[in-house]
């Protein structure tokens, strides 16, 4: 008679090992096993949430910058108004031809940050989106007085001014405390 034993319950010596052992190894294994796989699976989902904030930072502080990028050229360009319209109140059919192509290069600046607005709207947090929108009314006031013209006087260019740039000064201030808060939180 051929007499077999499991080698999985012999040790080097040649000695049988408790079956109560084995199962208890073979249990320690699985139970490692698991627990690599929990601890790869923690690890990918945290880079993943890491990059997915630094990605997010990214595209708010593109379309932040954008957004004052457009604003600041309209801004520019009513400064330049101010000055050449200065001290007289002509209607827009007696401005010289440079300040008429101000106004429209204000226009155009106007409308780049309405589009850049729409992506801010999907993007930002809700304080942001609201002093966007705030610095947007002030801007769109503006360039809606400034249509006048053609049937009143030249508006106070100068408060306008003034009016936009607290807008202005009040989006930056929220911005670089959403940013923060993200950049922050992705760390």
């Amino acid at each position: 008679m051929v007499h077999t034993t499991i080698l999985a319950d012999t040790n080097a010596a040649g000695t049988t090992l408790p079956t109560w052992l084995v199962i208890l190894l073979g249990l320690a294994g699985v139970i490692g096993i698991l627990i690599g796989f929990g601890l790869n699976l923690t690890n990918d989902y945290l880079r993943y949430r890491r990059e997915d904030l630094v990605r997010w930072h990214s595209n708010r502080l593109d379309a932040y910058g954008s957004y004052l990028n457009s604003v600041t050229d309209a801004i520019y360009w009513f400064d330049i108004i101010a000055e050449e319209g200065a001290g007289a109140s002509p209607s827009r059919a007696q401005l010289p031809q440079s300040m008429a192509q101000c106004f429209d290069r204000a226009e155009a600046a106007a409308d780049q940050a309405k589009q850049v607005r729409f992506s801010i709207a999907l993007i930002a947090t809700e304080s942001v989106v609201h002093a966007a929108d705030g610095l947007f009314s002030v801007l769109r006031e503006t360039i809606d007085s400034m249509r006048e013209w053609q049937t009143g006087e030249l508006p106070n260019v100068a408060s306008r001014i003034a009016a936009l740039d607290t807008a202005r000064n009040t989006f930056i201030e929220v911005a670089r405390r959403d940013l923060h808060r993200s950049k922050v939180a992705g760390l």
